[in-house]
């Protein structure tokens, strides 16, 4: 595959999972409660995951997805571990009181979807005055359907 470039490596049809019944027409309210999660891995290291819904995301029947986030001390700062129970889609991650030490926090990524019953794990680098107790009391993790 060239540079830049996309290639079709296969084609899938989900039109007997979307369907409310016999009918082969694809019932909008049951493409508001499914999502294709998909993955890249290259050997047992996944490379990315994303998720594709069948309808806008205003549309998604989204359910308080009960987002826990578990915070460890490394080398290099900290290890966020986030784990939903159901979908959670555009997860963003904040520092309450965070200003006053640095107007900017680099997580390694604060707009990830969380699929049910999976973890993705974020990085956030050392800060001055910053420890595990105070990042773990200050750790705020919201996603989509806290904004309305």
């Amino acid at each position: 595959m060239p540079a830049l470039g996309s290639v079709q490596v296969c084609a899938l049809d989900f039109s007997d999972r979307l369907t409310a019944g016999p009918s082969i027409t694809v019932s909008a309210n049951v493409r508001r409660d499914v999502v294709l999660v998909y993955e890249l891995w290259r050997g047992d290291r996944r490379l990315s995951m994303g998720v594709l819904p069948f309808v806008p995301n205003k549309h998604l029947e989204l359910a308080d997805p009960k987002l826990r986030a578990a915070v460890r001390k490394t080398d290099a700062g900290f290890e966020i571990e986030v784990t939903a129970r159901r979908l959670a889609r555009f997860v963003w991650l904040e520092l309450a009181g965070q200003d006053a030490i640095s107007p900017y926090v680099a997580f390694s990524d604060n707009d990830f979807d969380v699929p049910a019953g999976r973890t993705v794990t974020v990085t956030l680098p050392a800060m001055k005055g910053w420890t595990l107790k105070r990042v773990r009391e200050s750790l705020r993790v919201r996603s989509l359907i806290d904004s309305y």
